[in-house]
């Protein structure tokens, strides 16, 4: 029997986060801020003799009028940190565009970007209780969420 773990990644450095589930279950999914790359790799190699499987959130090519375009690199290092990190392990590396893992959440359309986060926090909070979410860790709990609920 093949278990999974699903690492599911919203690459904003110093403001994203990620996640790790075991075999597609809420009551295994963890979720910690993405703050240190060498924990991030520690976490990776506690589950090395699983099938670990990375959903990385494929940032957009423009990131918006009010962000600057230092943020948008730093996004754009992080992410590609994150993928280079999957072709290094060998795990298979799974890009979701955002407006696909948020399809189906209400209560977005129109908002701030500060505002939107806090709707994406509720709705997390509202599926994982048990994570406590974090305008962190939010995303990528919502990011893993949809993955497994439509890939397992």
């Amino acid at each position: 029997m093949t278990i999974n773990v699903d690492i599911g990644v919203d690459p904003g450095w110093k403001s994203g986060g990620y996640t790790i589930c075991v075999d597609g279950k809420a009551k295994n999914m963890v979720a910690y801020n993405l703050d240190d790359i060498a924990d991030f790799l520690e976490h990776l190699h506690e589950y090395k003799d699983l099938n670990r499987r990375i959903i990385l959130e494929d940032i957009p090519f423009f990131t918006g009028r009010k962000i600057p375009g230092s943020a948008g690199v730093k996004l754009g290092y992080s992410a590609g940190m994150i993928e280079g990190i999957a072709l290094g392990e060998r795990i298979p590396c799974y890009k979701v565009k955002p407006t696909t893992w948020m399809k189906g959440l209400s209560g977005l359309k129109g908002k701030s970007s500060a505002a939107r986060k806090r709707t994406l926090r509720g709705h997390a909070t509202r599926l994982y209780p048990q994570l406590a979410p974090t305008l962190r860790t939010a995303d990528a709990i919502l990011l893993t969420h949809h993955f497994i609920s439509n890939n397992s």
